[in-house]
């Protein structure tokens, strides 16, 4: 069984520096092709890279995976080796040399007993040479079956949604459910894809009703896992394929786990934003955040989760017991996947090159998601993962709320800071309302809202003469007092309502 195919390319991410390095007078840009990698002679290549190194170290530690091997296949005369690499020393373990002689494929084994390393491939061309297919295999002896489920929730992305249906169709083991809250694309059941159109209910909802499906489904199906992924992630098959393979053969210690998708940027493909979130109230610390991930001296820990928390709805896959019983909480937009990881409570699986592609969130900041991030946290803090009374819990969020209004105002930022005090307001309703709204109106309200405000500012200036700033001086005020009194109230009805409504607790033998 395949668990990780070496890759020479990707249609997402072009930066051919997380896929190979080559030493030779040559553009690396002209040797991936449709047949594989070409090597002219004389020209190096190492697959020490991001994409392409094995942890076995990683792999060790989470599953039953022991002989591990390196199936080849190479047309032509060249070298291949593969190395083994431990606190910064290098040692050969196979070899094997092509030549016209060569029937083109080959396994080479090795015996590794000792050590905490990652495995790597070098090739060296001797004359001209092919590289068809490089993979890390094991015996399929112990495998676990796993059958997955990914649910894509999305709204006006349709394109980008299509195009991941593109990439992950055919896959093994996968069956793919689209709930399109625009409803712009045809609605389709087929074996192992199902598009649904459904009202705005945020992404919470969309990926509600997903899990409705895959479940309605289950009796038939029998998942194992469930993925959830956003509409704008791009993600590659052989993401799918790796977490299919780890789900395959991990310990049953690990099986309750979240495996958390990397989020690299489209802007800059070798940056990794983030390979797993760790909450921190609400002023996230990012795994491995902002590293560039074409440098050699990052890859020896990359798997390592660094007590992260939760892995985002970009790509997050959790086991179907969990999924079965378990619905996001109805937050609309944002906070929901940070919750519902909050809630799993177990420190998230990260493997190099199980990942996506996304836009850097840095670049999405408007005032209406201010409201949902401001009034969503102050929900997931009440919630008491981190282990505070409510007092406490009460007085942090009071503490933050005053910190993001100072910022606003240093800011000049009035727009983000009236959401910030609406978001309050709304909050204080308590869960009642906030779970009841009707979240397609609301969202079109907040958008109205900022409209409106602009209008106002400019009439308060032109008629009024008036600092705008002062008006949101009373307002705060107002809802400043208004939060001092009935915060410690509104924390406590949230967390009573949210033991009603979720379920964290799962039996380990429907893993």
């Amino acid at each position: 069984m395949i668990l990780q195919n070496i890759l020479f390319s990707d249609d997402i991410c072009k930066d051919n520096e997380l896929f190979f390095r080559v030493r030779g007078d040559i553009d690396p840009a002209d040797m991936p092709g449709d047949k594989g990698l070409h090597i002219p002679a004389g020209v190096h290549v190492s697959f020490d890279t991001y994409m392409n190194i094995f942890d076995l170290k990683k792999w060790r530690e989470l599953t039953c995976v022991e002989d591990v091997y390196l199936e080849a296949e190479c047309t032509g005369e060249g070298t291949v080796r593969v190395f083994f690499m431990d606190t910064g020393k290098k040692k050969e373990v196979a070899l094997r040399h092509f030549d016209a002689s060569s029937d083109g494929k080959a396994e080479l084994h090795f015996d590794i007993k000792d050590g905490a390393g990652y495995l790597q491939v070098e090739a060296e061309a001797e004359g001209e040479f092919l590289i068809k297919s490089l993979c890390f295999s094991v015996s399929d002896t112990h495998a676990h079956p796993v059958k997955l489920a990914a649910v894509i929730c999305t709204y006006g992305r349709t394109g980008e949604v299509l195009a991941t249906i593109d990439r992950l169709s055919g896959l093994k083991d996968l069956s793919l459910y689209v709930v399109d809250n625009k409803k712009e694309i045809t609605e389709k059941k087929e074996e192992n894809l199902t598009i649904v159109q459904n009202e705005n209910t945020g992404g919470a909802g969309g990926f509600t009703r997903g899990l409705e499906l895959i479940r309605k489904d289950n009796d038939e199906k029998n998942f194992s896992n469930v993925i959830f992924l956003d509409d704008d992630a791009c993600v590659n098959a052989e993401t799918v394929k790796r977490t299919h393979a780890l789900l395959s053969f991990l310990k049953p210690e690990y099986r309750d786990r979240n495996i958390a998708g990397r989020m690299f940027l489209l802007e800059e493909p070798w940056v990794q934003h983030t390979a797993a979130e760790v909450w921190n109230g609400g002023d996230i610390r990012h795994v491995g955040g902002s590293m560039d991930m074409r440098r050699r001296e990052n890859l020896p820990e990359i798997n390592d989760a660094q007590g992260g928390e939760y892995g985002g709805f970009w790509f997050s896959c959790v086991p179907y017991a969990f999924a079965k019983v378990n619905d996001p909480l109805p937050l609309f937009l944002h906070c929901d996947d940070v919750e519902y990881g909050l809630r799993q409570g177990k420190e998230p699986v990260i493997l190099n090159g199980i990942q996506v592609w996304h836009e850097s969130p840095l670049r999405r900041g408007t005032s209406t998601a201010a409201y949902y991030d401001i009034r969503n946290s102050m929900i997931v803090n009440s919630l008491g993962y981190d282990g505070e009374k409510t007092v406490r819990a009460a007085s942090d969020i009071l503490k933050k709320w005053r910190k993001k209004l100072d910022l606003y105002r240093d800011n000049h930022d009035i727009d983000s800071e009236n959401m910030a005090l609406l978001a309050m307001e709304h909050f204080l309703k308590g869960p009642g309302w906030v779970y009841n709204a009707d979240g397609g109106r609301l969202h079109r309200e907040l958008l109205d809202k900022r409209s409106v405000e602009a209008i106002n500012k400019r009439v308060l200036r032109l008629a009024v003469k008036l600092p705008y700033g002062k008006i949101n001086e009373f307002k705060r005020a107002r809802t400043e007092s208004t939060a001092i009194k009935e915060l410690k109230k509104a924390v406590k009805e949230y967390r009573l309502w949210s033991k009603e409504k979720r379920v964290a607790d799962y039996a380990d033998e429907n893993i």
